[in-house]
């Protein structure tokens, strides 16, 4: 088993501890615990990666980092040095020049076509004499192409020698969350390129659901470019939006976390915060020792961006005799008063309870948006309420209740 060293004991302990560590990891034999530290300056992060070999990239360096642990203001401090080191930020700009929002709006229309659930994009033809057998539906086949037409696909870059990292980000979705917009393009060239030589490489891509991981995050960072994300709409009303995208990459203060009572990981969105936020979000939630259903309790971040997390137990749909309506309205109120307590401008909400929950749609999201509209008529130190929709069906209804419940007042 390799050692593990504190990336804060290092720093603490001065340039010696970082320049010792170095040769280790240059020989991958450590692994770095970045639990803790946000940021490091370019003079320690010569020290603590001048022995690496000169052709790592930043994939390959987190094969001795502790992902869990590592931060996204971290990881961009290395990736930002690694550029500089090998010289390649201007080339990076030239291979991304040709690439406009525009043209990422357009890639990002076929993104609900890959979030269909049940629908097959392609076809086998069984018969042996048929050279190519994967037959991909217009619908893919026209993503393909806008990939083209939009300079998407490098036409100068060396997929082949780039396969095994292309592969890491497929066997490890979690890299994605680290993944820039010329990573993006270097996957999605790997990808299509590698469909001449292996016939089927796209379907599995697609049916493993990589295609969808690798759109959702170019939608994440083109809402970085502009505010929005493209192609995805966004509605607002006074201080209450709806917006599609990852809970966890929302740019606001709070994210609301749906649980179970003993405040355990539990699946979809509790899973995919607690993947998120790291170990530490685990702990501190062991120590509240549960919540009631409709009640909320208040953590750190932690990795993720945002200081707060709010955690709130959603009511199971039992046909609405057991005041399950009023227990889902609870869980925006409580969370919502939990914010106003703390200093928090800004909170992010999913669709509690409309899940595996079996809550109705429609009845919990008119719960959800009639609930904080009220409490924003008598609070003013919250700012901006959005609610965070992966699925576009719930979206549709999301934007369309908004505007229904919340447009008349303001006439």
């Amino acid at each position: 088993m390799k050692p593990a060293f504190k990336l804060q004991d290092l720093l603490l302990q001065g340039d010696a501890a970082l320049a010792a560590t170095s040769g280790l990891l240059g020989q991958q034999m450590a692994v770095i615990d970045c639990d803790g530290v946000e940021f490091m300056t370019p003079g320690q992060l010569d020290l603590l990666f001048a022995e690496i070999p000169e052709d790592w990239d930043f994939l390959t360096l987190t094969q001795m980092l502790e992902l869990t642990s590592l931060s996204d203001e971290l990881a961009q401090h290395i990736n930002e040095w690694i550029d500089q080191r090998l010289g390649q930020v201007e080339t990076e700009q030239e291979l991304t020049s040709t690439v406009t929002t525009k043209g990422i709006d357009r890639i990002l229309s076929f993104l609900p076509i890959f979030e269909r659930k049940g629908i097959r994009l392609y076809e086998i033809n069984s018969q042996q004499s048929v050279l190519e057998p994967y037959l991909y539906s217009s619908e893919v086949n026209g993503f393909l192409q806008t990939l083209h037409d939009e300079g998407f696909i490098l036409s100068n870059f060396n997929w082949g020698v780039w396969l095994d990292e292309a592969n890491q980000y497929v066997n490890e979705p979690d890299l994605l969350r680290y993944a820039d917009l010329l990573t993006l393009q270097k996957l999605l060239t790997t990808h299509v390129r590698m469909e001449r030589f292996n016939s089927g490489n796209l379907a599995q891509l697609i049916d493993s659901g990589h295609i969808l991981e690798v759109l959702l995050q170019l939608a994440t960072i083109r809402q970085t470019m502009s505010g929005t994300e493209p192609g995805i709409a966004t509605n607002s009303v006074g201080r209450i939006t709806a917006t599609r995208g990852d809970i966890t990459q929302q740019s606001v203060d709070a994210i609301v976390n749906t649980t179970n009572i003993a405040l355990d990981i539990g699946g979809g969105v509790s899973e995919a915060i607690h993947a998120a936020a790291g170990p530490g979000l685990k702990e501190e939630c062991r120590k509240l020792k549960g919540c009631a259903v409709g009640q909320a309790k208040i953590t750190h971040g932690y990795n993720l961006s945002v200081p707060w997390i709010i955690h709130t137990v959603g009511p199971v749909w039992q046909g609405g005799l057991q005041q399950e309506d009023e227990l889902l309205a609870q869980c925006y109120r409580n969370s919502l008063e939990l914010a106003a307590l703390c200093p928090v401008q800004s909170i992010a909400f999913p669709s509690i309870s409309t899940g595996f929950h079996g809550f109705p749609i429609e009845r919990a999201v008119h719960i959800a948006v009639t609930e904080v509209d009220h409490f924003l008529q008598s609070n003013t130190s919250l700012e901006k309420v959005i609610f965070v929709c992966r699925d576009a069906k719930v979206f549709e209804v999301y934007s369309k209740m908004i505007k229904d419940v919340l447009e008349p007042s303001t006439v």
